[in-house]
């Protein structure tokens, strides 16, 4: 089996009264590209933002390489080796899915590592 490079466990976040994720759990081992898919609400964009370090959970936590990490909000997660994209954007169709990674990977301090 491939080395585990990122690991969100229990992870909780609400916003107010709403509950976005309740005790999410992700793996992520070298070498694997995951897609996210849900209904609208379905706290993916959430993950994602705790994952990229854009904002924290209430409850769990985040381990990379193995150890566990506080991601400094709107600090540059590209220093662990990660990166994030959505869909939303109409120039995502004219691009292959590598060339959309490499590009974001890139933008946030990645460059050409790949786990």
């Amino acid at each position: 089996m491939t080395e585990v490079v990122a690991r969100l466990d229990g992870i909780t976040r609400h916003f107010g009264h709403v509950k976005a994720l309740d005790s999410a759990n992700l793996q992520i081992h070298s070498g694997e590209i995951h897609g996210i898919l849900g209904e609208n609400g379905a706290g993916k964009t959430t993950l994602l933002s705790i994952l990229g370090g854009i904002i924290h959970p209430d409850v769990g936590f985040l381990e990379v390489g193995g150890s566990r990490v506080r991601l400094q909000v709107h600090g540059p997660p590209g220093k662990w080796g990660l990166a994030w994209c959505t869909s939303t954007s109409l120039w995502y169709r004219a691009f292959l899915c590598s060339r959309i990674l490499h590009s974001v990977g890139g933008i946030q301090g990645i460059g050409g590592r790949y786990t």
